[in-house]
């Protein structure tokens, strides 16, 4: 029934068959245009680079146009880009993201790392306000990868003890103290993680009023000089309320110190 209300809506909309010419303009220069004769199923595709659209201004129109009286014209738009330089400076737009590496062990922040040895990237996550559905993005430099602390075996390799490696400020200092988090029942609110080949994800459904931390594990395995790019967080549905850290650059080294600030 739900394909038959489907078709009749269809029949409804598009009882002419098209017969017109759809043009784009964008700040009143044609951009791209199409035929459109007949009934089909073949969607017609027009790629723009950046450098051939004409400079935006406030007051600049995105209009789609019909030449034509018959047919009903279904458009989609969409436009991809990236940033010419990485951010180096953090933005707040209702979240606050802080984002260090540190010594596995802990005690203060590296800007350096020799190859092999294991990393805690650690960031801070303050609201003002309860949020829902976060989500928090932590990209990896290349140099490292990380190490799901999870795993038994991986847990003994690095030390540690098998579980989630996520945190509050309040766990964290428990930790530092010696402390297992259980005992003083402390709840975290990043109940899903996900462990990627160039970044970790950290989703919370309820995300509580005040500062909250999580940690990544990671090896460092290939000496280079690598971009540290921004830690983000955003609400996935109000994208207007986010925030990130700041950018940097991360050594892996072959030998010699390692560097700390």
């Amino acid at each position: 029934f739900a394909l038959m209300a489907l078709t009749e809506v269809v029949r409804t909309r598009e009882k002419d068959a098209p017969d017109f010419l759809g043009r784009v303009t964008i700040a009143g220069k044609e951009v791209a245009q199409s035929e459109f004769h007949g009934r089909s199923l073949d969607v017609k595709r027009t790629v723009l680079p950046m450098s051939q659209l004409p400079q935006l201004g406030k007051s600049s129109a995105f209009e789609f146009l019909r030449d034509g009286k018959a047919g009903l014209l279904s458009y989609t738009a969409v436009m991809r880009y990236a940033p010419a330089e990485m951010p180096r400076n953090a933005l707040e737009r209702g979240l606050v993201v802080q984002r260090w590496i540190e010594p596995y062990a802990g005690g203060g922040q590296l800007r350096s790392v020799k190859a092999g040895e294991l990393v805690r990237l650690k960031v801070r996550v303050g609201t003002p306000a309860a949020r829902t559905n976060v989500v928090l993005e932590v990209p990896l430099p290349a140099g490292l990868e990380a190490v799901d602390t999870s795993l038994a075996t991986t847990a003994r390799l690095s030390g540690g003890e098998p579980g989630a490696d996520t945190e509050t400020d309040e766990m964290e200092g428990a930790r530092e103290a010696g402390v297992p988090p259980w005992v003083l029942g402390f709840w975290n609110p990043f109940n899903h993680t996900e462990l990627r080949d160039d970044r970790a994800l950290f989703f919370s459904s309820e995300l509580p009023p005040g500062v909250h931390t999580v940690s990544v594990v990671a090896r460092a395995t290939t000496p280079g000089d690598y971009l540290l790019v921004p830690a983000r967080a955003e609400a996935m549905y109000a994208p207007e309320v986010f925030g990130r850290s700041d950018g940097s650059n991360f050594q892996v080294l072959d030998e010699g110190n390692v560097a700390a600030r």
